[in-house]
């Protein structure tokens, strides 16, 4: 392969950003360049990449030359021809493979404008892949704070005549090695920990029953052609997102709209995201983050048809129809509103996190922060928030006159959620922890639904030692860890010592949350601080 000539440059140099006239037509002009200088850029790119292979640096390079085709364009002699324009550079991209969705890279090629090879970091600014203009930003914000030089290197062409390709291998070699670090700090700084493959951001319908089943028409999306407006069922079947009443070996199935909409719908079969949920309450115009599901598959084809079927033989769909009688919806499922059907992503209900706030929502100061769109896509996830920031903040304290419109007093009445239990959920859960206490205590008598007497009070289950002593627990399944607390713990200090006796010592909350780091300190402090007997259990549900 000869080095780059004069000839190559100047080629660029010609046909950039100008329509081409004359006899050469446009294949001509793409077949010119692409066996001139583009091959050589590739061909130079290939070289390097090989030279950097053992560290898992990769090369890609673009073969098209054309810019951009506009308007087609009536000649002299009546034929019709589209207009071209050509791309006065040539580049190709060199990157470690592991960092490929990060569009973020080293990148060789020459300008033909300015009449010189160019080495430089950059990123991908427009097109399909292009990042977005907040991610671009702090891409340009490091590169100007941190490291101009590894920005721009150029070779101009009267020191191009000095260099042959060993000399240019080994210099561009050297480039990438001594900034690669400022190639890794790019990263993070622009990603900040985000998985660009991997953490997706999704909206999904309004809900206030904690997407456990319908909620109507509330706060609903009115606008035309959206999933949740009346024109259409008036409800999504992101609704029953959190309704793990009805698992499939330790599975839930489960609806994003963000996944039904075009190529979605094959494009990331059978891939695993970790996605973030917001949603937006139409009648107040807020928005909330709903929680995040780790570890979400994307279902195949077969899978979808797999949990159809067995939906179908189990009548699941007959207790989903009648979630939306009772709503007012037209009781039916439609299978084309939703296509291929009411699923598409399969995970387990452990792998499911929600705000640790009552109604498992948290209000959402400043959309733009999260997402410029609020369209139902699958948004790469670069939102501000961190796990740890997903809790309300600042020092407790008890404010005896509050301020007006208080965000506490404007979140509460903006959702106006509703905390339900499921009564399957219930049972799966009271179940699983009979067989469980069944197993760990062969010696003591496991009781479900005994009764208070004279009170009729009932208990979900009461283990007795040998030695008499009872121990009760209380099964609570609503959204949030922190509402399954607060609702069991008045309930079974009543059921244990209200009378004139006291019926228990030991008292367990039971739930399928994973406890939380704030839970546990807190049941640790009503132990320490007040001697109260109590402590949480968890049943997983995939188990």
């Amino acid at each position: 392969m000869d080095f780059f000539s004069h000839e190559d440059v100047a080629l660029l140099h010609q046909y950039a950003d100008q329509e081409h006239k004359g006899t050469t037509t446009a294949k001509q002009v793409e077949q010119t360049l692409a066996w001139g200088v583009w091959e050589k850029t590739r061909y130079w790119a290939q070289q390097l990449a090989e030279e950097l292979a053992a560290d898992g640096w990769v090369m890609e390079c673009r073969r098209s030359v054309v810019k951009k085709a506009g308007k087609t364009k009536r000649q002299a002699d009546g034929r019709q021809r589209m207009r071209r324009t050509f791309r006065h550079y040539t580049w190709a991209k060199i990157y470690r493979e592991e960092d490929q969705g990060r569009q973020i890279f080293f990148t060789v090629g020459v300008d033909g404008l300015k009449q010189e090879l160019v080495l430089k970091l950059d990123c991908m600014r427009t097109g399909s892949k292009g990042l977005d203009e907040r991610l671009v930003a702090r891409f340009d914000n490091y590169l100007q704070c941190e490291t101009a030089a590894a920005h721009w290197q150029r070779l101009s062409m009267p020191e191009l005549t000095k260099w042959n390709w060993k000399h240019l291998l080994s210099a561009s070699k050297k480039f990438i090695e001594q900034h690669r670090t400022h190639y890794e700090a790019a990263q993070q700084f622009t990603w900040q920990g985000a998985d660009p493959v991997r953490n997706r951001l999704a909206r999904i319908c309004w809900n206030t029953l904690g997407w456990q089943r319908p909620s109507g028409a509330e706060g609903k999306s009115t606008a035309v052609g959206s999933h949740e407006s009346s024109s259409f069922a008036g409800f999504g079947a992101e609704e029953w997102l959190f309704n793990f009443e009805r698992l499939l070996q330790g599975y839930h199935y489960g609806f994003l709209q963000p996944l039904n909409t075009g190529k979605e719908r094959s494009t990331y079969e059978g891939q695993t995201f970790d996605i973030r949920l917001f949603t937006r309450n139409e009648s107040t115009g807020t928005y909330f983050y709903a929680g995040r599901i780790r570890n979400a598959i994307v279902l195949t084809a077969q899978e979808r048809q797999e949990a159809e079927l067995a939906y179908k033989r189990k009548k699941w769909y007959t207790t989903m129809e009648d979630d939306l009688v009772a709503v007012g919806a037209s009781g039916k499922i439609d299978m084309g509103e939703f296509a291929p059907g009411p699923f598409n992503l399969r995970f387990k209900p452990e792998d499911v996190e929600r705000p640790d706030t009552d109604d498992g929502l948290l209000l959402i100061d400043n959309i733009e922060d999260w997402s410029r769109s609020q369209r139902y896509v699958l948004f790469h996830d670069f939102a501000p928030l961190t796990p740890g920031d997903l809790s309300p903040v600042g020092i407790r304290h008890v404010a005896l006159k509050p301020a007006v419109g208080s965000p506490i007093q404007q979140r509460t009445r903006q959702t106006q959620a509703r905390l339900i239990e499921l009564e399957g959920l219930h049972d799966q859960v009271q179940e699983k922890l009979i067989k469980q206490l069944k197993k760990e205590f062969p010696g003591d008598l496991i009781a479900r639904e005994a009764c208070i007497m004279p009170d009729k009070k009932r208990l979900d289950v009461v283990r007795e030692r040998a030695n008499g002593q009872q121990v009760f627990y209380e099964v609570k399944v609503l959204p949030t860890l922190r509402a399954c607390i607060r609702e069991a713990l008045g309930q079974m200090l009543e059921y244990a010592h209200w009378g004139n006796n006291d019926l228990s010592e030991e008292l367990v909350i039971v739930s399928y949350h994973a406890p939380t780091t704030i839970a546990k300190e807190y049941l640790q402090k009503l132990v320490d601080k007040y001697g109260l007997p109590i402590s949480y259990q968890q049943i997983p549900l995939s188990s």
